[in-house]
């Protein structure tokens, strides 16, 4: 439950689980997904910064928060806060809560992608947002059985954001421009989620500091 202090790590054998953060849904976890570890790795954050709730009958695999430091503590640690300092300097996510931020560090994928590896592929469905974190990548598209060299996707820079938000495959292929490129990122629906978030949040920024048309007139005859 989001709150409480953080004692063990849970891997989902059998089921679904929600994972909810202020009474909003933001992500489900299927079997083979681990949940938990931030609580038991941030020093600062020892409490658990979402709940989780079974969707159907569901099997978890239990590890003990002093067992999971043994095993994991060095590398992900290191990995979660690399994570974090990137999304908390991004505009797209800085102006999340830092429980909703804390969430999105643990869940991200953090990838080296090999210069003859794609990022994505032209055509596929879209299922995943990537954000370069090291390196640059080329966009090619395929037109009339011709590639087409399109735009850089440089450091911070997003493959794939317009695609999921309109639930349309991927409309180009990303690869490494010339040496691996490093990539955070997310599901769909997860992406989806926070955009959403940020553009109701805007909207109540404007709607706060942008006074209404008759106000406007009355300042104009005024003035």
């Amino acid at each position: 439950k989001q709150g409480d202090l953080g004692t063990e790590f849970f891997i989902v054998h059998k089921g679904l689980l929600a994972i909810i953060v202020d009474n909003k849904t933001v992500s489900n976890f299927e079997p083979g997904q681990g949940l938990g570890e931030l609580a038991l790795i941030d020093k600062d954050k020892q409490r658990r910064n979402a709940s989780c709730m079974a969707q159907v009958p569901t099997e978890l695999i239990v590890v003990p928060k002093d067992d999971y430091c043994r095993i994991f503590m060095s590398s992900d640690a290191a990995e979660i806060s690399e994570k974090r300092e990137f999304l908390e300097k991004h505009p797209d996510f800085c102006s999340l809560p830092p429980s909703q931020m804390a969430g999105l560090a643990s869940q991200a994928s953090l990838k080296v992608v090999a210069v003859n590896q794609a990022i994505v592929k032209e055509g596929a469905p879209s299922d995943r947002v990537y954000f370069i974190m090291a390196g640059t990548a080329r966009a090619t598209v395929k037109r009339k059985g011709k590639l087409h060299e399109g735009r850089v996707v440089k450091y911070g820079e997003g493959v794939g954001t317009d695609e999921c938000k309109r639930d349309i495959p991927y409309q180009s292929s990303v690869y490494p421009a010339g040496e691996p490129v490093t990539t955070l990122s997310f599901l769909k629906e997860e992406y989806v989620t926070v955009d959403n978030y940020s553009r109701d949040l805007m909207h109540q920024v404007r709607t706060a500091l942008c006074p209404s048309p008759p106000q406007l007139l009355l300042f104009a005859l005024l003035d």
